[in-house]
């Protein structure tokens, strides 16, 4: 298991959120809107591949895998 960062790939983000799917337009149905405006990281997930926080952070934030993106983090000991 390793602890990822899962954030929103940065063309679809705006100040004050970011679009669900690809196709999606801001203030649509698509669009999710963030509590602080300068927040584009959606949190750390535990997982067994970067896939798996992917589709962690997909399923809990309602959003399609594609507008998001991951940085592992290094263990610290």
């Amino acid at each position: 298991m390793r602890e990822y960062l899962v954030v929103t790939n940065e063309s679809y983000t705006d100040p004050t959120g970011f679009l669900g799917q690809p196709d999606g337009e801001r203030d649509g149905e698509a669009w999710v809107e963030f509590k602080n405006p300068r927040e584009v990281v959606l949190g750390t997930y535990v997982a067994d591949s970067d896939e798996k926080a992917i589709e962690d952070a997909a399923a809990e934030w309602k959003v399609s895998k594609e507008v998001l993106s991951f940085y592992p983090l290094a263990k610290v000991y």
